[in-house]
C-alpha cells in the first residue's frame, strides 16, 4: 500500500512480467510500470480503459491511477504492436 492505494508493479522489458496479477477489489490501485533498458515494443504502453497511450522512458518508472474496481473486474495493458499484454484481475 502507498498513500491508501495498493501498488501493482509490472516490469516492461521483452514483454510484461508478471503477465497476470491478482489485486484486491474495492481498493484504489496504483499501476507502476518499470522499465530497465527497454527498447522493444513493450515500451509503448496502451491502457485502453484509461484512454492512455504512452511511450515509456527506456529506464525508469511510470505510475497510473486505477480507480477501485469491483470483484471480477479485469484491467488490461498491451504494447503498441499488440504482441505483449498483461492483466490485473480484481478479487
Amino acid at each position: 500500500m502507498e498513500d491508501g492505494r495498493q501498488v501493482v508493479t509490472i516490469l516492461a522489458r521483452g514483454g510484461y512480467a508478471p503477465a497476470e496479477t491478482i489485486a484486491r477489489a474495492g481498493v484504489p490501485s496504483l499501476l507502476r510500470i518499470v522499465t530497465q533498458n527497454t527498447y522493444d515494443c513493450s515500451r509503448v504502453l496502451l491502457l485502453p480503459s484509461l484512454g492512455v497511450q504512452k511511450i515509456l522512458s527506456a529506464t525508469g518508472a511510470a505510475d497510473f491511477a486505477i480507480p477501485a474496481l469491483n470483484a471480477g473486474a479485469e484491467f488490461y495493458g498491451i504494447c503498441g504492436m499488440g504482441m505483449y499484454s498483461f492483466r490485473i484481475i480484481f478479487r
